[in-house]
């Protein structure tokens, strides 16, 4: 074999990671400073990077101690003029009768719709002009150069238990006082499976019906594609009755170092991931996303591929545009207020415009979420976003998008926290800052918070001289309807499930209580129910209208926990909902859906459901796969032989036209969903 040979093979062969390709080790090789030498980190923290001093610096010790000493009599001023400065530009916003600090062209405004960064010279000019105080750009600055501590003091949250909604609860038995339920409209909750061209198939488990997220495997009915990591490529694979063939395969491009998210949209499939790492971690890196057209699976091209700053951190797909949301770390110390490149994040090397800049009136963060729009059919942004909010949790309905930033409250050696929530509507690509919002409590997920009906249901666990849970109906300006507060002392919620007018959640301690609360009247939301059990579901999905599946741990009345659990419960009455049925993996003590809820395969035309399992003894992961009729049964097991937990990760399952596909990145196997006998494997 002649070099040429070698050189050939490395830019065709899938089994050669994209990065390891001649021509993108070339375009690495040019962007390398040979005169760069590698920083070090005396301070240790990750955010400084000086040369060494080789001298002990007497003052800097004499500054520390002092500092420390000042810490233990409780006395932070550098934290006070934090939060004077930040107050002042709340005061100063209020008074101005703006609830952000955007422009009303803002809101319907379309931004640029190219992706090509624009000239550098212009780029140049506006990073070395001024910086108008008015502007979006002062007053992020103005907050980041104050930036010291996330722990601040908001008088604006209500703590305080007020006359009628002081509800305590403490879960003691299985019995309690009852209300019928019946006519309560769960149907709006739809449980049907996705179909297309004639093809039945399973499609990524999604917290909101109707808007897409992103994951590894992706089927379409004719087609499986799927990301595999070792390799740095996505595989596509043709399939029909169980029998499979590699139809071709992509060789992501060498700008994504770190694969995440796929869709796939008609004739398009996106894929997500982050750049390559430098000296600053992953503090400092690009989100990517590359753009292919598969109109002929055979022969997929590359369309489009666009960075932003920060690292990803999520991303949606509804009605064909994709929205991705990164997290942009600054470096204060390094922020100069006339060079607005190193406080303002970029998109495709462009900073983002001062009127699509939001800055909420409470934001004290150092960091933004990066959002854009983009149109997948042709791969253009619709918008660009930068919104100086923490990178904590993101819940998206089918109309509105919800920022919710957990913030901890320290005075006087008393610790509270609260989570304050940050809206914004979207339609076609387009934002619109809609409002914000606090309450007590911080959630436990994207499954914790839910809009219904023009309402924000939340449940949270908040800290009050102890631990509290609580239930929060907002309206459509985050204003407080209706609230229970003092739920479950000792406690924190670990999953909930809101359905319709009605909603389930589970807290523990050394049981686990499934409470379900009538939420019909969102002036009253009342409690009507709850199940005492062993253990707790750490996952709640619905299997069908009157039963709710849980996923979580198996324990005792100590509460030591130990076995991945299934719970069936009949919640055809909320007021006495019943555990009908469980089954234990004795053997798995984790399971990929409690981790990651897009895991799960459910087959909702047969009623099948799977995921993968692994436990920490044995070191094997499993593909499981349960049927449930008059109790759960087993239909496979099936083994990655010298396997690492870590592989459960990577395991998907999909179900097409009543066939089973097992997905374990390059390899996939088949089975007749008949017998769960082997159709074909490679």
């Amino acid at each position: 074999m002649n070099n040429n040979d070698v050189e050939n093979r490395l830019k065709t062969d899938v089994g050669i990671p994209g990065s390891l390709k001649p021509e993108n080790i070339e375009k690495k090789l040019e962007k390398i400073d040979v005169n760069n030498t590698v920083p070090v980190d005396p301070v240790g923290d990750g955010t400084e990077f000086k040369e060494e001093k080789k001298k002990p610096n007497i003052l800097l010790y004499s500054l520390a101690a002092a500092a420390v000493i000042l810490c233990v009599a409780g006395i932070s001023i550098i934290g006070m003029r934090a939060y004077k400065a930040v107050k002042e530009l709340d005061k100063k916003m209020v008074n101005n009768n703006e609830v952000f600090s955007t422009t009303e062209s803002t809101a319907g405004s379309e931004s640029t719709t190219e992706a090509a960064p624009q000239d550098s010279s212009d780029q140049t000019a506006a990073a070395d002009s001024s910086v108008d105080e008015d502007s979006n750009y002062h007053k992020a600055y103005t907050i980041l150069s104050a930036f010291q501590s996330q722990y601040t003091y908001y008088d604006d949250v209500d703590y305080a238990v007020e006359e009628g909604d002081d509800v305590v609860y403490e879960a003691e038995s299985a019995d309690g006082a009852t209300l019928n339920l019946a006519g309560s409209d769960t149907a709006k909750y739809t449980t049907e499976a996705a179909s297309e061209e004639n093809h039945d198939y399973t499609e990524t488990n999604v917290r909101t019906q109707g808007v897409d997220e992103g994951d590894i495997v992706k089927t379409d009915g004719e087609y499986i594609y799927s990301y595999v990591a070792d390799t740095e490529t996505i595989n596509i694979y043709k399939v029909d009755e169980g029998k499979f063939s590699m139809e071709s395969f992509i060789n992501v491009t060498s700008d994504i170092m770190e694969g995440r998210e796929l869709y796939i949209n008609g004739d398009r499939l996106i894929f997500l991931g982050n750049s390559d790492y430098n000296y600053y971690g992953d503090l400092d890196l690009d989100s990517v996303t590359a753009i292919y057209d598969i109109s002929d699976r055979k022969n997929p091209k590359e369309l489009e591929v666009l960075h932003q700053d920060g690292y990803l951190s999520t991303s949606r797909l509804v009605d064909g545009i994709l929205y991705t949301f990164s997290y942009k770390y600054v470096y204060t110390n390094d922020c100069e207020e006339d060079d607005i490149e190193t406080y303002i994040p970029q998109v495709e090397d462009v900073v983002i415009a001062d009127e699509d800049l939001v800055v909420p009136e409470t934001s004290y963060s150092n960091g933004y979420v990066v959002a854009t729009s983009v149109k997948v059919d042709d791969a253009k942004y619709v918008q660009k976003h930068a919104f100086m909010v923490p990178d904590n949790t993101l819940y998206m309905s089918t109309d509105n998008i919800y920022f919710s930033v957990n913030e901890y409250d320290w005075r006087n050696f008393s610790y509270m926290n609260s989570t304050r929530i940050l809206k914004v509507s979207y339609d076609e690509g387009r934002l619109q800052v809609e409002g914000q919002g606090a309450v007590p409590g911080n959630l436990h997920d994207d499954y914790s918070i839910d809009e219904y009906d023009g309402y924000l249901r939340l449940v949270t666990t908040y800290y009050n001289n102890g631990t509290y849970n609580a239930l929060y109906i907002l309206d459509g300006d985050l204003k407080r309807v209706s609230v229970i507060k003092r739920i479950a002392e000792g406690e924190e919620i670990q999953s909930a499930r809101f359905m319709g007018d009605k909603v389930f959640f589970v807290t523990f301690r050394n049981t686990d209580p499934l409470f379900s609360v009538d939420l019909s009247n969102p002036n009253k939301p009342e409690i009507v129910g709850f199940l005492e059990l062993p253990g707790f579901s750490a996952y709640l999905h619905p299997y069908s209208e009157n039963l709710l599946l849980g996923i979580g741990y198996e324990g005792d009345s100590a509460g030591l926990t130990g076995g991945i659990k299934m719970s069936m419960f009949d919640i055809s009455d909320a007021s006495d909902v019943k555990e009908i049925d469980k089954y234990v993996i004795e053997d798995a003590d984790m399971a990929s859906v409690i981790d990651d809820p897009n895991t799960l395969m459910h087959d909702k035309k047969d009623g099948y459901i799977g995921f993968a399992v692994s436990g920490y003894r044995d070191r094997e992961t499993k593909y499981m796969v349960y049927d449930y009729e008059d109790g759960f049964e087993e239909k496979l097991e099936f083994r990655i032989p010298n396997s690492s937990w870590d592989e459960m990760t990577y395991l998907r399952g999909v179900v097409i036209d009543g066939y089973l596909y097992v997905i374990r990145e390059d390899k996939l196997v088949s089975f007749d969903t008949e017998n769960f006998s082997v159709i074909q494997e490679e």
